[in-house]
């Protein structure tokens, strides 16, 4: 038998509007409140509060009715029309009733934008966790796992807001998200299979990124950590895409890009990447060396950058090694002539002779070229220094343990950064400003920044990238 048009609380919904539903010959039309809930009524008669609520309570009784009838009869026209006229009251109760969600779920299996709508719209009160996880990848297209720990409802709440926004294209990059811990602390990692894994801490989902990665003048200081390393590791999805001419590649690799901070790859092979260090210093050597003394440094630093050796113990090793393969002997050569007296107070190249290793190795270990190679390996977080170190014509850093890769950027980066996290890679600096323009809506960025992601299309997904080739060897 077909089912009474009902007639309900439109949650604020003016007569017009109410009357245009009824017009249209809705089985479930929307009958006008007055605005102001318990004041005065259009009339002038004055309207009891009991009355209203109990009048509103009433009509969510009939809207959830309606609606589990509609899923028993998998009437899908009822089911859209439900959802669209749904008040916050309606969708509310909805929320809280996990088997109706369910059964709706399990029914209204088609995606459109009045289902995500209501989705939006029912989401923060669902209190089933099972419910929440399989509404968000209904939404989304993206599942999200429990891993070594459990997602909460806090956090899973958050995760849902933050993907609201943001285009379609980027969220479907991401494949899966899972969390790692809920109570170390906002951290993440992105794999190359499109997964990202989240850890946090449940009693502190509003807490701010702060000087765990930043300086009190940088703009992400003060955003959601939460917030920041979901939308971070969401960046790093994004940051692959495929180029029109080059079928692979980087929006962190490429030139436009990479020009803001002045990036530069500087490669892998440990001889030049010691020779560049050498160069950007510029007093590299705490003593005057001898030519065969910086023979026998140059020999040590490549060993030191080959082996990502970060202490000085293992430094002292490293010039040994080079003594050793170079054939010269750890007791030095003091023997040619005059070498004794200017041994401590040389100020120009010697041709000849040198110190003996203690020696030699302890004006290495107070040296620029050699204090700027042990502190820019992975271990020593080279990115979190928050300032150019003095002397150094390019700050130079190996960005990650393992993979060789040496990076440059201009001492001037500093002046308008991000985070200080941003300058450990290409790479990194993109998810951070990925982050930072989303979570803010474009104000917490500089104007460089702003203006490259704009230009590619990233605020609003339309990747405008096709101009702009990448560097693949990045």
């Amino acid at each position: 038998m077909e089912r009474e048009e009902l007639k309900k609380d439109n949650g604020g919904l003016d007569s017009a509007h109410a009357n245009q539903r009824e017009a249209q010959g809705s089985e479930y039309s929307v009958a006008p409140r007055t605005p102001g809930g318990g004041g005065r009524s259009g009339s002038g008669a004055k309207s009891s509060k009991g009355k209203t609520k109990a009048k509103a309570t009433k009509a969510t009784d009939e809207y959830l009715a309606y609606l589990r009838d509609a899923v028993t009869n998998a009437d899908i026209k009822k089911l859209e029309h439900s959802f669209r006229n749904a008040s916050e009251a309606d969708a509310k109760a909805h929320a809280k009733d996990a088997k109706l969600m369910r059964d709706f779920l399990t029914v209204y299996t088609t995606s459109s934008q009045d289902l995500e709508q209501y989705l939006d719209k029912l989401y923060a009160d669902i209190v089933d966790r099972a419910l929440l996880m399989e509404c968000f990848h209904r939404r989304f297209g993206v599942p999200v796992s429990d891993g070594q720990a459990k997602w909460t409802r806090g956090a899973l709440r958050r995760l849902y807001k933050n993907y609201i926004d943001l285009p379609a294209n980027q969220r479907t990059m991401v494949k899966d998200i899972i969390t790692d811990s809920s109570t170390a602390g906002s951290s993440g990692w992105a794999d190359s299979n499109g997964t990202i894994e989240l850890s946090y801490s449940r009693g502190n989902l509003n807490g701010i990124v702060g000087s765990g990665y930043c300086d009190k003048k940088d703009y992400m200081y003060k955003l959601n950590a939460f917030d920041a390393t979901q939308l971070h590791e969401t960046g790093h999805q994004v940051d692959k895409w495929t180029n029109a001419r080059t079928n692979a590649g980087h929006y962190s690799g490429s030139r436009a890009f990479m020009k803001i901070s002045d990036w530069k790859f500087e490669g892998k092979d440990s001889k030049k990447v010691a020779k560049t260090i050498h160069d950007y210093a510029d007093k590299p050597y705490a003593k005057a060396l001898s030519l065969t003394e910086k023979k026998i440094a140059m020999q040590g630093a490549e060993k030191l950058v080959d082996g990502e050796i970060s202490s000085e113990e293992k430094m002292k090793e490293a010039v040994e090694e080079a003594y050793n393969d170079l054939g010269y002997n750890t007791k030095g050569d003091m023997t040619s002539q005059g070498w004794a007296d200017k041994a401590n107070s040389m100020t120009s190249d010697a041709p000849v002779g040198y110190r003996k290793l203690s020696e030699l190795t302890r004006i290495l270990n107070k040296s620029k070229f050699y204090k700027h190679i042990i502190s820019s390996m992975p271990s020593k977080n080279p990115w979190d220094r928050g300032n150019a170190v003095s002397g150094m014509e390019r700050q130079i850093h190996k960005a990650y343990p393992g993979d060789g890769k040496w990076y440059s950027f201009s001492n001037d980066a500093y002046k308008n950064k991000l985070s200080r996290y941003q300058f450990c890679a290409p790479g990194e600096e993109f998810a951070e400003l990925f982050a930072s323009y989303h979570i803010s809506k474009g104000k917490a960025v500089g104007l460089k920044h702003k203006k490259w992601f704009e230009d590619k299309g990233l605020h609003d997904g339309g990747n405008h990238y096709n101009d702009d080739p990448s560097n693949t060897s990045v």
